[in-house]
């Protein structure tokens, strides 16, 4: 403006004058430039924080579907009952509402054990129902972020039961091993000493395909095999299926056990300084083999570009 053009201009003038003028109009410079930085810090900054996605800036709500509200009296509650609290969500400040598994399950762990990934589990309602819930969230500004659980599905999935019976495509689906021993009661054994996060051994007999599958969490809950390019795409097709029902994110279950390592044959190593002593509980050995591994940031990366077709 006029004011500071006059300051500068005085500056210049009392510089060919003396070293003091010189060092004046340094000092005021120096001033009027600190002020610009402060100003572009502490405003820019907020300018920047507009254009951040949501996930790193909303607050985000976590709905347990069978706690929230029954909108059906029947003792647990639905996604109609979700959707009925749009409003207050709203007015509480949340920007996301994440809502934990409702899809099609036998519910022997709270709906992460999946038989169907692209289905609404019917005590929760219906598909038309879910729809409406994303409309009626968008409506008020909110945003939908879906569980997404990729690390295994439930033993009743269609999948599952095709890769126990060998048909193809489907026969190397989930991680298969052959017996150590023989294939009676008495000799048979898994191929390694790994532990489910719920203990005991992370092996399960199939008797009618005569080999061990793998599972990190219940004998219920088999592992995909992501080292199959077709299982990898199957996911991807999951994920492309919530995003057509206008679903804006997804938490991820569970991601550092994705990958095992390939041989089947390793043992992990006890975990020494931990003071477990019994060897079926999960922390008695460290985890080198079955978790965080290298293979998983692929995989992550693969999804994070197929989000990033549909990103605003």
């Amino acid at each position: 403006d006029h004011t500071t053009m006059a300051w500068l201009v005085a500056g210049r003038q009392m510089a060919h004058k003396s070293v003091f003028g010189f060092l004046f109009a340094l000092l005021f410079i120096g001033v009027v430039v600190i002020i610009i930085v402060c100003f572009t810090a502490k405003y820019g900054k907020r300018d920047k924080e507009v254009t951040e996605p949501f996930w790193k800036t909303s607050v985000v709500f976590q709905v347990y579907p069978p706690s929230l509200y029954d909108a059906h009296p029947d003792g647990i509650g639905d996604i109609t009952g979700i959707m009925s609290k749009a409003d207050y969500l709203a007015e509480l400040g949340v920007g996301a509402v994440w809502i934990s598994p409702v899809y099609t399950s036998p519910m022997k762990d709270f709906g992460y054990d999946i038989s169907d990934f692209t289905d609404i589990n019917p005590i929760f309602g219906t598909m038309a129902d879910f729809d409406e819930l994303v409309s009626a969230f968008h409506q008020r500004g909110l945003k939908v972020i879906m569980d997404f659980v990729p690390n295994h599905t439930s033993d009743q999935h269609e999948w599952f039961q095709k890769s126990v019976a060998r048909e193809d495509p489907y026969t190397d689906y989930y991680i298969w091993a052959d017996s150590k021993g023989g294939t009676d009661n008495t000799t048979r054994q898994p191929p390694n000493n790994w532990l489910s996060v719920f203990r005991g051994s992370a092996w399960e007999w199939s008797e009618e395909r005569q080999q061990f599958y793998y599972h990190q969490f219940l004998a219920e809950q088999p592992d995909l095999n992501y080292r199959n390019s077709i299982v990898r795409e199957e996911m991807k097709n999951v994920l492309l299926f919530w995003i057509n029902k206008g679903v804006d994110g997804f938490r991820v279950d569970a991601i550092k056990h994705l990958f095992e390592a390939e041989d089947l044959s390793l043992d992990e190593p006890v975990a020494a300084d931990s003071g477990i002593t019994d060897p079926d509980d999960y922390g008695y050995l460290n985890h080198t083999y079955t978790v965080d591994q290298p293979e998983t940031f692929t995989v992550l990366h693969e999804w994070r570009q197929l989000l990033d077709l549909y990103t605003d």
